[in-house]
């Protein structure tokens, strides 16, 4: 029997406790100790990885089961309002998921599997160099991305969230409340869109983003107040 479910304040709604039957422990920072991730040698360019330059990189690297048919919605929003556009995936774990994505949005995406491309697996070192070089980075609604967000903005790229009602979708929006950051959570699907076209095809809103993502990244990695939070937390369980 489970008595208390740990989490986060800046991750939980304000109805959290409503979906727990454990008693809801909200710490008040993330509670996470992240060793910062760094890029191994120069930034790599779009061509390494076979994109084309000119095109506008959103890339969304999550696992194939993250892609409920709700974020299908703001798939086809950015191809629609973003004719550079290209969506850029990785190739599932298992093929059949891939295939199962590619069929869907096949018939629902505007010009189908054109502008979106998947990419074989790749090893971390890689994988790093692809979010520095991404434009956007996209948080697949209802879930969201855990290790991927860290990741995204400790090489400063931009994450776009829509937070969702429960703890799994809402992750990047806690990692963004923590650095103070406003402008990367969207309120809607539409707004979701919006703000991931600004900042895929406005350059200097984008590099104006990065900056401010280099300025106040540092309090999600190695941060010792991530440790201190539980030492409180036990010492105040135990008396």
């Amino acid at each position: 029997m489970i008595d208390y479910f740990i989490s986060s304040k800046l991750a939980e709604p304000e109805d959290a406790n409503d979906h727990y039957s454990e008693q809801l422990v909200e710490l008040p920072n993330l509670g996470v100790y992240y060793n910062r991730p760094r890029l191994s040698g120069p930034k790599c360019t779009k061509e390494f990885f076979g994109l084309k330059p000119n095109q506008h990189a959103y890339v969304c690297p999550q696992t194939a089961f993250k892609f409920h048919p709700d974020f299908d919605q703001a798939l086809a929003g950015i191809l629609e309002a973003d004719p550079l556009a290209e969506i850029i995936l990785i190739d599932g774990r298992v093929s059949a998921w891939t295939q199962a994505l590619k069929h869907r949005w096949e018939r629902i995406l505007p010009d189908g599997m054109r502008r979106v491309k998947f990419l074989p697996t790749m090893p971390n070192p890689e994988f790093l160099q692809l979010l520095a070089c991404a434009d956007v980075l996209l948080d697949p609604f209802p879930f969201c991305g855990g290790n991927s967000s860290y990741e995204a903005f400790a090489v400063g790229t931009p994450v776009v969230t829509l937070p969702g009602r429960f703890l799994r979708g809402r992750l990047t929006y806690a990692m963004l409340q923590r650095m103070g950051i406003t402008s990367l959570h969207a309120s809607s699907v539409s707004d979701y869109v919006r703000i991931a076209v600004e900042l895929g095809s406005d350059p200097s809103k984008n590099q104006a983003c990065r900056k401010q993502i280099s300025e106040s990244a540092g309090v999600l990695f190695d941060n010792p107040e991530d440790v201190s939070v539980w030492e409180s937390l036990f010492q105040e369980w135990i008396g």
